[in-house]
C-alpha cells in the first residue's frame, strides 16, 4: 500500500514537472546570433554596413563593420560595439580609439540626464515636454511577410513633427527575444529611432525597419539571418584588460586631452 501511494505520488510529481517544463520552455528566451545588414540611400548611391548582434536570454551585444552609434560628443564618432547588460540595466559602448577603455552608462544615468535637460529647457522658457512632445502615431496593419524564416506583421510610424517621414517596422512575435529594459517606455530610446518607445514592446522583436521620406526609401535594417545556439561566455562580457569609464569620467578626460 505504502509502495502503490509513493508510485502514485512520483507518477504525479512527474506529471507536474513534465507540464511546468514545458511551460518554461514555452517562455524560454532565444539564444544565438542576428546578421543584420543596414543600407542606406543617399543621392543615388547605396552603402551597405554588417551588424552581427549576439544575444543571450539577460544580455545582447551588437558589433558592426561600420559605426553603430555617434558619439562625437565624447571626440569620436566610431563607435562599432556596444554591450547592452540587461541584468546590470547598463550599456558599454566602445570605440576603436578607445584602445582599452570603454563608457559605461546606466538606464539610471540616461534618465538623470534626459530630466536635467528637460528642467534646463523649463528653466530658459521652453515648454513643458508634455505639451511640446510630436505625436506618435502607430498604425498596425493587416501585411504580413516572412524575414528571415520568422513571420512578421508591419506598424506604420509617424511623428507630428515630421510628417513628411514614415517608418515601417516589421514584428515578430515568433522571435521570443529578451528585450528586458529597452521595452520600458523611457524617453532616451525615441532619440534614437522615432517612436521606438512605443512600438518596442515585450513580446515583440523588429525583424526589419525602413525609413520613407516623401515617399522614397531613405534606409533600411533588416535582419537578414537568424542563427540559434550557445553563445559563447566571453562575447557578452567585458575583457578583463578594458576600463570602464563612467559617462563623466569620459567627458573630462576628452576635455584634458583637449578633443
Amino acid at each position: 500500500m505504502l509502495v502503490k501511494q509513493l508510485l502514485n505520488k512520483l507518477f504525479h510529481t512527474g506529471i507536474l514537472l513534465l507540464v511546468l517544463s514545458v511551460s518554461l520552455s514555452a517562455q524560454s528566451y532565444f539564444e544565438g546570433r542576428l546578421k543584420i545588414v543596414q543600407t542606406n540611400f543617399s543621392s543615388g548611391k547605396k552603402d551597405n554596413s554588417t551588424i552581427d548582434v549576439f544575444v543571450t536570454p539577460n544580455r545582447i551585444k551588437v558589433e558592426s563593420n561600420k559605426r553603430t552609434v555617434n558619439m562625437q560628443m565624447l571626440g569620436t564618432d566610431d563607435v562599432s560595439e556596444v554591450l547592452i547588460r540587461l541584468d546590470l540595466e547598463d550599456l558599454v559602448i566602445h570605440s576603436k580609439d578607445m584602445n582599452n577603455e570603454a563608457l559605461k552608462i546606466s538606464k539610471a544615468d540616461i534618465e538623470a540626464m534626459m530630466n536635467m535637460v528637460n528642467n534646463m529647457a523649463k528653466q530658459f522658457g521652453g515648454e513643458a515636454k508634455s505639451n511640446n512632445e510630436p505625436k506618435i502615431t502607430l498604425k498596425v496593419t493587416s501585411e504580413s511577410k516572412k524575414i528571415a524564416g520568422y513571420k512578421a506583421i508591419k506598424t506604420i510610424v509617424t511623428s507630428s513633427d515630421e510628417p513628411n517621414q514614415e517608418l515601417h517596422v516589421w514584428l515578430s512575435t515568433d522571435l521570443n527575444v529578451n528585450l528586458g529594459m529597452l521595452a520600458e517606455n523611457w524617453d532616451f530610446l525615441d532619440t534614437i529611432v522615432t517612436g521606438s518607445n512605443k512600438w518596442l514592446k515585450k513580446g515583440e522583436f523588429p525583424m526589419a525597419v525602413y525609413s520613407y521620406k516623401k515617399g522614397t526609401l531613405v534606409s533600411q535594417v533588416e535582419i537578414i539571418e537568424v542563427k540559434k545556439g550557445k553563445v559563447e561566455a566571453s562575447k557578452v562580457e567585458v575583457p578583463k584588460n578594458v576600463q570602464l569609464l563612467s559617462f563623466q569620467d569620459m567627458l573630462m578626460k576628452r576635455m584634458m586631452n583637449g578633443n
